[in-house]
């Protein structure tokens, strides 16, 4: 990127001058760095370059003879050497100043240890509304010779213009050669000029000493990209007053033909040359002319000589069509002109300088052409496209290493946390335990078994059970569900209780199969019929001080034949729509909410499960875990869960967040609460009652909610909420959380990806693409918490999100580069 470098002069000669230098990344950046100095006075230096002036004008009346004698017959002539002799010695004294004035005065020090300072990628715009100081050859500065810095003159008064690009196939250069113009080689020039604009895909129209009513007449009639005067003009010293001679009779002010001009800038004049005797003249009064607003001027600091003109445009036009930047062709003419005519026109290279208007772009000769830049657009979108596919094809090569999941599961859960609150549901009832009902089943005399192989209590008594069935029952719950594993039998706890279990059709208890500790897990009690129970087994994901976060639950789950927790139906009965498979058995929520719905007389369908199902089998054959391969934000296996179909858990959000977010999704009840004489037992009527240990540390897990292990909710209200939601899916008021398929998320991350090279192409100043950037990255956010908590569908958001910044950075980068080369 090239840094922009404004040095402000204001003062006179004799008093010295004010300078300050704003120092910007970039054009359309504001300045970084602002230091003011001082230059002294020097009267010297005027002098010496007034001196040079003449010098140089009295060169003229020698051109002539240069151009009509063979100037190799009168190289050794005294006239022309003592004249040539006079003008380099003063350009030498003037540079030998210039150098001076500009490196040895102390007061400037600050200002000129900031350009070194710069580097060597840099430009310089002088603006200064003295007259003389934009004369001078600022290129003879030792410093932007060393550093090869580009300098232009920017007026104090300019104006910008809306312009119309007219369609158009060629690149049209008006070429105006006023009177007094020495022709006689012109056609010579004329071809090797209308060559090099051939190739370009442009053309040259000349039109020698035209009549000022047709001068008129083209520019506002015609489309021009450029325009070139070569002429004689003259103003007043102070520059405010300016006229170019078009014929031998005819001389026009500014004012004369502005509106024509303005007329032509609007339909797509970008550049303007004059090579005339005083440029900084029709510099100063084209950028006071309202509605005029010429973007870039090329002018002379003195006249070229007639045949050196068209060669400084032929230098140009062939830097400036091979892609150079504007300033850094006017620069490789410059040093042609030294190195080629300077021998014969001394100092034909400190002429030409460059006058830009700083709201505006400089050209490119492709800005030039409407095809070129059609051409252009279509580059700019193949390279939009390719390097968008590439970057998000790399993304999602990454994703599919695990690196990303750990980010898109806490986005996930994010969402999960902001989804709009809801209901508690009225169809559960929970009864806890906790140690205060431990302790009130012990003063009660209500034997708690011990667990095998150490000396921790159950906390369920069979007797404490027993009387929970005996108050349930009479109010006629729909669903007795105890989750809490007992794999003891009746008879070695409280004999009663068999026959209870036995007798009670709506009872539903837990089983574990055998990936936990126990090898052969852990069966329902001996007494219930197998088809009344279900399994508990939770799939966790990461685990935080050896407590689970659960995002998902396993609703069936393939097993082997030996597994107490398989239904004998299992073995042979088939019924996808009762979600009855070969080996299949039924977790503890997917059995509640079957029975339940039974007893509602409402059909239960299995399928519509499968909106969110993260795993998939055909026949007899497994297809493996799909959730742990490629669905959603998972991509690697997060433990070692059985073959099984497995959804999102839907949580529902009761309160803003942490633990009560969960733990109210139901009225809730202690178990010395419901067996107390005074409890209305009517609360339980038609519900669906889960029974399960609430004490902190012995059944805990984290949730989406959970911010710390602290907020650890007990197991009982996970399956709560499971079941609450396959009744909701069943009954239509919630679906569960569908996942796109790969291809759908890949795309989906493509076009984001485009986005963001999009919007980097389309917006120019840095701060209006970080802008655009952050809002596009707010949107993808905003669409995927609108699509999940309303539509509940989970779309990526960390990999589009990286595709998108990724590629911005990108192509931000790629056009800083072309513009700085450019």
């Amino acid at each position: 990127m090239i840094k922009l470098l404004t040095l402000e002069l204001d003062g006179t000669f004799d008093r010295g001058f004010k300078v300050k230098l704003e120092i910007r990344p970039d054009l359309n950046s504001r300045p970084q760095t602002v230091i003011k100095a001082r230059l002294p006075a020097n009267l010297e230096l005027l002098t010496l370059y007034r001196q040079w002036q003449r010098h140089y004008s009295e060169l003229e009346g020698f051109f002539k003879v240069l151009k009509d004698s063979n100037p190799q017959q009168i190289t050794n002539s005294s006239q022309q050497s003592l004249v040539f002799k006079n003008c380099q010695e003063k350009a030498k004294l003037f540079e030998d100043n210039l150098n001076k004035w500009l490196n040895n005065s102390p007061e400037f020090e600050t200002i000129k240890t900031a350009i070194l300072r710069s580097g060597n990628n840099f430009r310089i715009w002088l603006q200064t509304d003295n007259i003389w100081l934009q004369r001078f050859p600022w290129e003879k500065w030792e410093i932007l010779q060393n550093t090869g810095a580009d300098i232009a003159i920017i007026v104090s008064e300019y104006d910008t213009l809306t312009r119309q690009l007219k369609n158009h196939e060629k690149i049209r250069i008006l070429a105006i050669l006023g009177y007094a113009t020495d022709l006689r080689f012109l056609e010579e020039d004329r071809k090797t000029l209308d060559d090099i604009a051939g190739k370009a895909g442009a053309e040259i129209i000349w039109e020698k000493a035209p009549h000022p009513q047709k001068l008129n007449q083209l520019l506002r009639q015609e489309t021009w990209n450029i325009l070139f005067f070569s002429g004689h003009s003259a103003s007043t010293e102070d520059g405010q007053d300016c006229e170019i001679q078009l014929t031998e009779t005819h001389k026009l002010k500014i004012a004369d033909f502005s509106f024509s001009l303005g007329e032509a800038t609007k339909n797509g004049l970008k550049l303007a040359i004059f090579n005339s005797c005083d440029g900084i003249g029709l510099a100063q009064q084209l950028s006071r002319e309202k509605g005029m607003a010429l973007p870039h001027l090329i002018f002379m600091r003195e006249k070229l000589p007639d045949p050196v003109s068209p060669k400084f445009l032929q230098y140009f036009l062939t830097a400036f069509t091979n892609n150079k930047s504007l300033y850094s062709a006017v620069h490789e003419a410059q040093k042609n002109l030294h190195d080629d005519w300077e021998k014969d026109y001394p100092c034909a290279s400190w002429l030409p300088v460059v006058c830009p208007n700083p709201t505006e772009e400089p050209p490119t000769w492709h800005s030039f052409s409407n095809s070129p830049q059609k051409q252009q657009n279509w580059r700019r979108f193949a390279l939009t496209f390719g390097l968008g596919l590439a970057v998000a094809m790399t993304v999602l090569a990454i994703r599919e290493t695990g690196i990303l999941e750990p980010l898109e599961l806490n986005i996930y859960d994010r969402l999960m946390q902001l989804k709009p609150k809801d209901k508690p549901d009225e169809r559960l009832l929970i009864i806890t335990i906790d140690r205060q009902d431990w302790e009130y089943q012990d003063r009660m005399g209500m034997k708690r078994p011990t667990i095998p192989g150490s000396d921790q209590k159950r906390s369920l008594a069979g007797e404490a059970l027993s009387q929970l069935l005996n108050k349930l029952l009479p109010y006629e719950p729909q669903i007795i569900a105890l989750d809490i594993l007992r794999p003891i039998a009746a008879s070695q706890d409280y004999p009663p209780l068999a026959k209870q279990l036995q007798n009670t059709p709506n009872f539903i208890s837990i089983c574990k199969f055998n990936n936990y500790p126990q090898p052969d897990g852990f069966p329902p009690p001996p007494e219930l019929p197998k088809n009344q129970s279900g399994f508990s087994n939770i799939v966790p994901d990461e685990t935080i001080a050896g407590v689970p976060r659960i995002r998902r639950f396993l609703y069936q789950a393939k097993l082997d034949r030996t597994s107490p927790c398989l239904p004998p139906d299992s073995l042979a009965k088939v019924d996808s729509m009762s979600c009855n498979f070969k080996d299949y058995a039924p977790s503890f929520s997917l059995l509640i909410a079957k029975r339940y719905l039974e007893s509602q007389n409402q059909d239960f369908d299995c399928n519509k499960l499968e909106r969110g199902i993260l795993e998939i089998n055909i026949g007899d054959t497994h297809l493996g875990d799909w959730l742990q391969s490629n669905r959603g934000p998972y991509r690697t296996s997060q433990s070692d869960t059985r073959s099984g179909r497995q959804v999102m858990l839907a949580y529902r959000r009761i309160a803003d967040n942490g633990s009560d977010a969960i733990t109210k999704i139901a009225p809730k009840k202690s178990l010395q609460q419901v067996l107390d004489p005074r409890f209305n037992s009517e609360s339980v009527r038609e519900k669906i009652v889960l029974i399960g240990v609430t004490e902190p540390g012995i059944d805990d897990f984290l949730t989406p909610f959970s911010r710390n292990p602290s907020e650890a909710i007990p197991g009982v209200y996970l399956h709560a909420h499971a079941v609450s939601q396959i009744l909701d899916t069943m009954t239509g008021k919630r679906t569960s959380i569908a996942f796109w398929n790969p291809l759908q998320e890949a795309f989906w991350v493509l076009g984001w990806s485009l986005v963001g090279g999009l919007l980097t192409w389309r917006f120019l100043r840095v701060k209006t693409v970080l802008l655009t950037v952050v809002i596009a990255v707010i949107s993808l956010t905003g669409i995927g918490w609108l699509l999940f908590s309303y539509f509940g569908l989970w779309v990526p958001i960390i990999p589009p999100a990286i595709a998108l910044l990724t590629t911005s950075s990108i192509f931000f980068f790629l056009r800083s580069y072309t513009k700085s080369v450019k």
